[in-house]
């Protein structure tokens, strides 16, 4: 961080004048009353009325979804992809069976059924079997 940078961010001394461009003269009217209300200078009532506007803008947080809500939508996410999955595994499975159905069942090991010949395949294919 640069030495002006510092300088900035550090709280400025006491007898520092502190002086601030575009003021409207009805807000510079207003303060003068407000200050002279409360039985303070116009730099003491600005630095009370200034911190405490700032503190409070800083300890706002700004809105976002609860963690309860953020766990409510995954938990609904999970449950619309758990359904697609099961949805597409069945209607796999159903295509399966459907097949299995009009093909023949013939030799040892189901050799003849579709299930029975993908289990052969794969066999084959990894140098596992005959």
């Amino acid at each position: 961080m640069k030495k002006q940078e510092k300088a900035r961010l550090q709280p400025t001394q006491k007898s520092e004048t502190w002086s601030m461009r575009g003021i409207e003269p009805e807000t510079r009217t207003a303060v003068t009353i407000a200050a002279r209300k409360a039985g303070q200078t116009v730099g003491e009532w600005c630095n009370r009325a200034l911190r405490d506007a700032a503190t409070e803008r800083l300890k706002e947080r700004v809105p976002g979804p609860t963690m309860e809500e953020t766990l409510a939508k995954l938990a609904e996410s999970m449950a619309r992809q758990t359904e697609a999955a099961q949805q597409q595994n069945a209607a796999i499975v159903a295509r399966l069976e459907a097949m299995e159905q009009r093909e023949p069942e013939s030799g040892r090991n189901g050799g003849g059924n579709l299930l029975g010949r993908l289990y052969g395949l794969f066999w084959r294919k990894n140098g596992w079997g005959g």
